[in-house]
């Protein structure tokens, strides 16, 4: 899901230096093609109101597409091609090509040419929906099943066929069909062949069509589909991490943040976890929480024992005055590492989520950034024990952030804090823009991906 709040995701790893940001996590990058787990169709208007001279640039919107994945599998990434107009038809069958260069010649080389001029925009949705060459066939599980439409106009037919309304409320039917059967949709409107886009009073047509309003006006396809591409991969496989580590997860309960937005941290938890092999010989994690004071819900023990879901279910999502981070890395660093039965060798890290602002009774909820800042000086005993400590600033309803808090716990020592010239971009993992706390649950598996690589 796409949203507007928000977020900034800082990591911190002692020395050692990821620069990762929104680009690299969701973005498209051929060199670092997405495994992500979904059926996707391309449904194309190749109506007479399209532009000859765009077919090539839409091809190359797929075929660009299609780079940025990882792998061409029924496990993972599957990708077919339709065509409409006057009616609808499978181009290249979505289980085809596990090659992605096969894929990419059959999608260039195919006939791109207008059959009538129509726009037959229900006939094709439903064909996306049954045809088993496209998402009709069997529903893998696991898999997300996705629609991205390229259309240059409102559905059409010939006035002794079909009016202009019947047309557009068969089109809407069949768009509620689809959502009903599991079909995400994302709607790509282009100019047509006189340079004009979609009217504003027919958007409600592919506002039915889109998923969460995935919907995207768009001039440059070179740009549009990074934009397309950056909602796709929110879809990514699980990732599975089997190593040896022991992880604290601190969730900040300050009133700072809403219980609706401590709820939806909760899930980004349970998600984070179910990407860590739980046992003594795997993963361990326990879960504190803190405001005022701190909470400790369960412990490292506990992960071979109990259902860690069930517990991060019973953590309560009530908010409370003071920020107290400091402390909260005192106990995960001091009492649950320190107790940990598997010894030093046993790779350690605390995950915080925080809107970054250390707020201690009698102090301003805006901490000082200096190092007498009991936060940061946690950020040095981190570094001191070799402990890794990631950290996802998230917004507050005050739209207040503690980003220069954060930089200064930093332990790059390239980084100087008083010097304009100096970044910390070197150790800081950023996810800004455009993003809200749904995000959460999407960028786990990155996360998860990114913790597990501290383990040897």
């Amino acid at each position: 899901m796409l949203g507007v709040l928000v977020i900034q995701l800082w990591l911190f790893l002692n020395d050692n230096c990821y620069a990762v940001n929104v680009s690299s996590l969701f973005g498209l990058d051929s060199n670092a093609p997405k495994s992500l787990c979904i059926d996707l169709v391309f449904m194309v208007d190749t109506s007479c109101s399209v532009a000859g001279a765009d077919f090539p640039r839409i091809q190359k919107f797929i075929t660009d597409m299609v780079d940025g994945f990882e792998e061409l599998s029924p496990l993972a990434t599957r990708v077919g091609l339709g065509m409409f107009d006057m009616g609808a038809r499978v181009i290249v069958p979505i289980d085809q090509f596990s090659d992605k260069e096969q894929l990419k010649d059959a999608i260039t080389s195919a006939r791109w040419k207008d059959e009538g001029c129509r726009t037959n925009t229900d006939v094709a949705l439903q064909l996306v929906r049954d045809d088993p060459g496209l998402l009709g066939g069997r529903k893998e599980e696991g898999k997300t099943r996705i629609m991205v439409m390229i259309t240059d106009g409102i559905p059409f037919y010939k006035g002794n066929e079909k009016s202009e309304q019947q047309a557009i409320d068969d089109t809407i039917a069949q768009a509620t069909l689809n959502k009903k059967d599991g079909i995400i949709g994302i709607v790509v409107m282009v100019r047509n062949k006189d340079g004009e886009i979609i009217p504003e009073d027919k958007h409600y047509i592919f506002d039915a069509i889109a998923t969460d309003k995935l919907k995207f006006a768009i001039d440059d396809l070179v740009e549009g589909v990074k934009v397309v591409f950056k909602a796709l991969a929110h879809f990514r496989c699980p990732y599975i991490c089997s190593k040896k580590l022991d992880i604290v997860f601190a969730l900040d309960r300050s009133n700072s943040i809403t219980r609706e937005n401590i709820n939806k941290t909760k899930t980004f938890f349970k998600t984070l976890t179910k990407s860590f092999t739980l046992g003594m010989n795997h993963t361990c994690i326990a879960m504190i929480s803190y405001n005022k004071r701190v909470y400790n819900h369960f412990n490292l023990a506990d992960s071979h024992k109990y259902d860690i879901v069930k517990l991060i279910n019973k953590v309560p999502d009530d908010n409370g005055m003071y920020t107290n981070t400091h402390k909260a890395l005192k106990k995960a660093r001091q009492e649950i590492f320190r107790h940990s039965t598997r010894g030093d060798t046993t790779t350690k890290v605390t995950v915080v989520a925080t809107d970054g602002v250390t707020w201690i009774a009698g102090n301003i909820a805006e901490s000082p950034p200096n190092r007498r800042n009991p936060t940061i000086a946690e950020g040095y005993y981190y570094s001191l024990f070799r402990y890794n400590l990631v950290l996802i600033g998230v917004p507050n309803f005050n739209h207040k952030y503690g980003y220069e808090e954060w930089i200064r716990t930093a332990t790059d020592p390239d980084f100087d804090p008083n010097n304009p010239e100096s970044s910390p971009d070197d150790n800081i993992f950023n996810l800004q823009d455009g993003s809200s706390f749904d995000d959460l649950t999407s960028v786990a598996p990155y996360i998860a991906e990114q913790i597990c690589s501290l383990a040897p």
